[in-house]
């Protein structure tokens, strides 16, 4: 059974290894980094686990054109349960209790990413070219207020 919480301090260290997991090296967060997203006031944090291994988490930050969805990472074999949808949901409630849009990026070439956020009414705004850096465009996307 999948279970969510908040971000405890400890979690950094997990999800790091977790990001190694999920993303190409050209994507992951560093640790630093990693931390300090999930350590930002206001920053939204949610943890999913199963049988007491973290199994996904998002961090999204509210910003002034919206909350915006740093990473959503969900392990390999923890795919296509509905932990994703429901580390969304969890953003999405946020972003509903502060009247805002939901922005991301996502790697052009990342046909999961897009059909997931696609299906989710999630519209596409336009391309960021370079914004993964070494030429690696990402497509803009924002959900407006639900």
């Amino acid at each position: 059974m999948v279970t969510y919480r908040d971000y405890l301090s400890g979690d950094a260290t997990a999800m790091y290894a977790l990001d190694r997991v999920c993303f190409d090296a050209r994507f992951r967060f560093s640790l630093r980094s990693m931390r300090e997203f999930a350590e930002e006031p206001g920053a939204i944090v949610r943890i999913a686990e199963q049988a007491g291994e973290m199994a996904g988490f998002v961090i999204a930050q509210p910003e002034p054109e919206g909350v915006y969805l740093v990473t959503l990472d969900v392990a390999p074999e923890q795919r296509r349960q509905g932990i994703a949808g429901a580390l969304i949901d969890h953003v999405e409630a946020c972003a509903i209790a502060l009247d805002a849009d939901v922005l991301l990026h996502v790697f052009t070439e990342n046909s999961a990413a897009i059909a997931f956020y696609e299906r989710r009414g999630y519209l596409r705004q336009g391309v960021v070219p370079g914004f993964y850096g070494r030429g690696l465009q990402a497509y803009l996307y924002r959900r407006g207020r639900l």
